[in-house]
């Protein structure tokens, strides 16, 4: 939590931390006052903890659920907390890599083929005739994880289940995993509603597959008695070991049964496949029994054991075994019709089947390779060698599984398709304004081009306009017109039209590809880093960007007044020698209407979210202002000179975070057009310094460095006390 701003994984990380303390707490401490000693502790525990990461959890928290686009409805809804939830399809692959791959792959020049996920490899013919991505075949828009802990981790913690003595203890952490599990399936899952309504603040996230970086720490626990029940030399250990092989054997089933599924996988998406899951949960119930009862195993002795109940095994063991593959089969079949629900759909897209049938053969690599680990498992059990040559076995196949599975990710880039500091474009973009780079205008770039699109003009010393993802301002999204640009790009093949949104915003260039490579499109209406305004006019949010769309306009040059006919009527001459003497000198004549209600001047008025403190005299102002110096990144100072007090309009985000120091007195600063920061400035010249600054972020760290202090005391305290007893 101190390291990583990330606030679902430390929320879900808070459930888990908290549920293991209770777990600790009850199962392992005999006396109530130890119990609550433990409790206490943990609380106190946790208590610095989130005092200390305050910093890192509290600003964020604020900013995503009251100011970023994920605090607006249409991203607290169910469809979005589904969204990048785990599938069917990548739950079958947490057990068999390369079950669905991942859209992760290379070109090979001389073979002419892609390399991909997990010894997953296509032609290009192949991949062409696909119909998508062969990679990716699921519901999720792309794929770019795997979901899965190791063919290693996961075959050790299914053993538990197996492990005479340990069952108990399997089944705690084996349905904590499908706990987790139950909530990372989303849509498809039928508890998933139920921590959606009761645990507070789900609303605000996305991505529930996040829940699953708790797997591996549930399978490690599992895993944990199987390690040591292969270099156990008691009595039982043969016992241990013969149930151990057993439990292979049903992973191996298991195996298999998923490698059928690949061939059929719209069959097990179905009954079929709730079925199949409660007829291996019966098969896994009839070898615990036989290996309880110390019976060899046989189809006889199976079945008898079936005709007397399953004896041997503790009927709560077998009630938690039902359970668990009963929840994975409603998994299987849960959320059929997520793209016929109005909810849900935008965020899913259908199986590619096409995809899905072309690469089913591609799974036989992975299978092959858990099968290695399987017999190199067991191969351990069995190696009369010490504990440590046999930890360096294992940790060997799991480092070649893991290798096949991760080194899809690992990618050898040339720098040069990132970094490109000559780049063509990014010099004749700046080229004008060398001479004052300060006010160099934004761009916005639509390319697609590694150098030149989304995050990579920092290079440049440039700033790319394109909003970033679901992290941006809201108001930010509905000032450009949302994840389109659609306010950017209004008019945008019309020159003689209106650009009032990139005029407002500086954006001096778009970046777009052509066939003949990436270019540009000059803006030459862009307003500059501020803009001084004499008038202003009070506006809602919304209704300042909708002025903007429908009615901007930029007010024409004045023409020139025709000059009178000449008449030969001489007492008409001499009553027009006075409008003929003035047409000599041509008069200019207004090309619009000066009240028209159906344009504004976004050029000439401002528009603000409340009136200012100060009035204005209205009227265009005679003045400048520019952009003098950026010391950091988060303060600005500007020059400005008007002839009259003016309302100075900033091209930035407006945030409440943002002060503003108008010749060193702080001075408010406004939202103007809906988006843009403005603040109040004098006749005259004026110096205006402008720093963003996060009270809560700022506040937190006190509150951060008070936890430090106060832990250090009690650490001191509590070494102090051990020492005099």
């Amino acid at each position: 939590m101190i390291l990583s701003s990330h606030l679902q994984l430390t929320y879900l990380f808070l459930w888990g931390a908290g549920f293991y303390t209770l777990y600790e707490a009850f199962f392992h401490c005999d006396s109530f006052k130890t119990k609550g000693k433990r409790i206490g502790l943990a609380a106190a525990g946790l208590a610095f903890g989130l005092a200390i990461s305050c910093f890192q959890v509290v600003p964020p928290y604020l900013y995503t659920t009251t100011q970023s686009v994920r605090g607006e409805g249409d991203h607290t809804n169910l469809g979005h907390a589904v969204s990048w939830s785990l599938h069917q399809e990548e739950m079958a692959q947490m057990l068999l890599p390369g079950f669905i791959g991942v859209d992760v792959y290379e070109y090979d020049d001389k073979a002419g083929k892609l390399d991909g996920s997990s010894f997953v490899g296509f032609t290009v013919q192949e991949y062409q005739s696909s119909g998508g991505s062969p990679f990716y075949w699921g519901h999720n828009p792309f794929k770019l994880d795997h979901n899965n802990a190791g063919a290693l981790l996961t075959l050790l913690g299914f053993l538990c289940l197996f492990l005479p003595g340990k069952r108990r203890w399997a089944m705690f952490w084996g349905l904590g995993a499908v706990l987790a599990l139950s909530y990372g399936m989303g849509a498809h899952s039928p508890l998933f509603k139920l921590w959606y309504n009761i645990l507070p603040g789900v609303k605000n996230f996305r991505a529930p597959g996040m829940a699953l970086f708790w797997l591996p720490l549930l399978l490690v626990m599992m895993a944990a008695p199987v390690l040591k029940a292969i270099s156990d030399d008691s009595a039982d250990s043969i016992k241990n070991r013969r149930a151990l092989f057993h439990g292979a054997v049903m992973f191996v089933l298991l195996l298999v049964i998923v490698v059928i599924a690949r061939y059929n996988w719209t069959l097990f998406i179905g009954p079929f496949g709730l079925v199949a899951c409660l007829v291996y949960a019966a098969a896994c119930l009839g070898v615990m029994s036989l290996d309880d009862q110390g019976k060899e195993f046989s189809v006889a002795n199976f079945a008898d054991s079936f005709k007397t109940g399953l004896p041997g095994t503790h009927r709560a063991i077998q009630v938690c075994i039902v359970i668990g593959f009963a929840l994975i089969g409603l998994f299987l079949m849960s959320g059929q019709k997520l793209l016929e629900d109005g909810v849900t759909a935008p965020y899913f897209k259908p199986l590619n089947e096409i995809a899905m049938q072309t690469s089913a053969g591609k799974i036989i690599p992975g299978f092959i390779l858990v099968l290695v680990i399987v017999a190199a498992t067991l191969f351990t059990f069995r190696w009369k060698a010490g504990i440590a040559q046999k930890a360096g076995l294992l940790a060997a196949v799991a480092a070649v599984e893991l290798f096949f599975i991760d080194g899809a990710f690992i990618q050898n880039v040339e720098a040069k398709e990132y970094l490109q500091p000559a780049n063509p474009v990014v010099a004749a973009v700046k080229a004008p304004f060398k001479a004052d780079s300060l006010n160099t205008p934004r761009v916005l770039s639509l390319s697609r081009n590694k150098a030149l699109g989304a995050n990579a003009f920092p290079q440049f010393h440039l700033r790319n306009a394109d909003g970033f993802h679901d992290n941006e301002l809201a108001s930010y999204r509905a000032f450009r017109g949302g994840q389109q640009n659609a306010n950017f790009l209004l008019n945008i093949n019309n020159p003689e039209a209106a650009h009032p949104f990139l005029d407002l915003m500086n954006i001096g260039f778009i970046i777009f590809d052509s066939q003949r490579g990436t270019t540009y499109m000059p803006i030459p209406t862009a307003m500059g880093e501020a803009y001084l305004y004499g008038e202003a006019t009070v506006m809602s949010d919304e209704d300042a960007i909708k002025t903007l769309q429908t009615k901007a306009a930029i007010r024409k040059p004045k023409a020139p007044e025709p000059a009178a006919e000449p008449v030969s009527d001489s007492t008409a001459a001499d009553s027009t020698v006075a409008s003929a003497d003035s047409a000599a000198a041509p008069t200019e004549v207004a090309a619009e209407p000066e009240n028209d209600p159906n344009v504004f001047y976004y050029k000439e008025k401002a528009i603000l979210s409340e009136n200012p403190e100060q009035p204005l005299e209205g009227g265009i102002v005679q003045g400048q202002v520019r952009l003098v110096e950026q010391p950091k990144m988060d303060t600005q100072v500007f020059e400005a000179e008007s002839d009259r007090p003016a309302i100075m309009v900033v091209a930035g985000n407006y945030h409440p975070y943002w002060k503003a120091y108008v010749n060193g007195k702080e001075s408010k600063v406004y939202k103007a057009f809906g988006n843009l920061r403005a603040v109040e400035v004098p006749k005259g010249k004026s110096t205006i310094r402008m720093e963003y600054r996060s009270k809560p972020f700022h506040a937190c760290l006190k509150v951060s460095a008070l936890a430090i202090v106060l832990l250090a005391i009690f650490g001191v305290a509590v070494l102090a006390r051990a020492k005099k007893q």
